[in-house]
C-alpha cells in the first residue's frame, strides 16, 4: 500500500512528464493563496479531472457548454493555471480534488 508521499510523488512526476510546471516546494508559489472556488467551479473542476471534455461536462451537470468554458476560465485564473492540466495538477497539489 502506498502512502500519501508516495502518491504525491506519482502525480507530480506524471505531471512533470506532461510538461507541467510544477515547483520543488510549495513555499514559494506565487498561485499558492486560499482558492475559493464556487460550488460549480469545484463540480466543473472535479469533471476536468476526470478528463470530460466540456459537452460531456454540460451534460452531467445540465448546462450550456459556453457556460463550463466560463466556470473554466474562472478556475484558471484563480489557480493561475493556463491549460485544463496545470489547473487540475494545482488542484491536487492544494487538495482542491
Amino acid at each position: 500500500m502506498r502512502d500519501d508521499s508516495d502518491w504525491a510523488a506519482v502525480r507530480l512526476g506524471r505531471s512533470q512528464s506532461l510538461g507541467v510546471q510544477v515547483p520543488d516546494s510549495l513555499g514559494d508559489t506565487p498561485w499558492l493563496h486560499p482558492v475559493r472556488l464556487s460550488p460549480r467551479e469545484h463540480l466543473v473542476l472535479q469533471l476536468i479531472g476526470r478528463a470530460y471534455p466540456n459537452k460531456r461536462i454540460a451534460r452531467n451537470l445540465g448546462i450550456a457548454p459556453e457556460t463550463v468554458k466560463s466556470h473554466a476560465k474562472s478556475i484558471f485564473v484563480k489557480l493561475g493555471a493556463r491549460s485544463r492540466i496545470e489547473a487540475v495538477v494545482r488542484a491536487l497539489m492544494l487538495g482542491l480534488i
